[in-house]
């Protein structure tokens, strides 16, 4: 029999993922699969702040910017005890800026300075 052990992915192969997701919806895919991998007990693999901001920045290189999605994974990883840092907001007001929504952009400022 053949009794290699699995190579598992970890949290580094998929936040080189993310870095390379062509739009939000697969970047919130990889994100759900990460979720699903904290079922297996040998393979847990936890969002970081890194997982984060490359999802957020997916958001701001998508045409056109998805400044929704932006939000909830900002609101997704608070919710997951993923203290935001400044990548993570400066991701989302750049998404802001380029969604051409200044108001959005300083909600972010003021969140991130609170």
């Amino acid at each position: 029999g053949d009794n290699k052990i699995p190579i598992k992915p970890d949290s580094i192969t998929y936040n080189t993922i993310l870095s390379a997701c062509p739009n939000p919806e697969a970047a919130a895919t990889i994100l759900d699969e990460m979720r699903l991998s904290r079922r297996e007990r040998y393979s847990s693999v936890v969002p970081t702040t890194v997982t984060y901001t490359n999802a957020i920045t997916v958001c701001g290189r998508a045409e056109p910017p998805d400044l929704l999605r932006a939000r909830q994974f900002l609101e997704n990883a608070i919710r997951e005890g993923v203290a935001p840092n400044v990548f993570m907001y400066s991701a989302a007001i750049w998404t802001a800026e380029r969604c051409s929504d200044p108001d959005a952009a300083l909600a972010f400022l003021h969140e991130m300075k609170s």
